[in-house]
């Protein structure tokens, strides 16, 4: 029906097309389970399913540190600067992207095993918060 270009700051084009199609129902499981989101562990189900949280920031972290550190050498305005600073841009886009498919891959799993998903609702910034005071 329609088309949509975008353009990221790494300089990658994105098109994102509009169809019209029929949704086929997932067959029913009989289960249910209740996700909540914790600190130490990404989520806790009620059937006891822990998900560990990805450390993706920590991992490219030293990577990142070094792009910067040379981005924040270059002379502002020239090439070199501009080069440096896609870097930059590539290191924290393929982070925000190892973040949507770890999140996509859990969600998907649960939508395949689970007819009824209940998550918790806590202020989890008011709880890390209180854990450090």
């Amino acid at each position: 029906m329609s088309v949509t270009v975008s353009k990221n700051k790494c300089g990658q084009f994105f098109a994102s097309v509009l169809i019209e199609c029929e949704i086929i129902q997932k067959p029913k499981t009989g289960k249910t389970i209740v996700l909540d989101i914790g600190i130490k562990t990404f989520l806790t189900g009620s059937d006891g399913l822990p998900i560990e949280n990805t450390k993706y920031f920590h991992e490219s972290q030293s990577e990142l540190k070094q792009a910067q550190q040379h981005l924040s050498r270059k002379k502002k305005g020239s090439t070199r600067r501009k080069k440096s600073k896609l870097k930059v841009a590539r290191i924290h886009n393929n982070i925000a992207n190892q973040r949507n498919t770890f999140i996509y891959q859990i969600t998907t799993k649960l939508i395949n095993e689970y007819d009824f998903i209940a998550i918790e609702d806590l202020n989890v910034a008011g709880k890390t918060s209180q854990i450090n005071q």
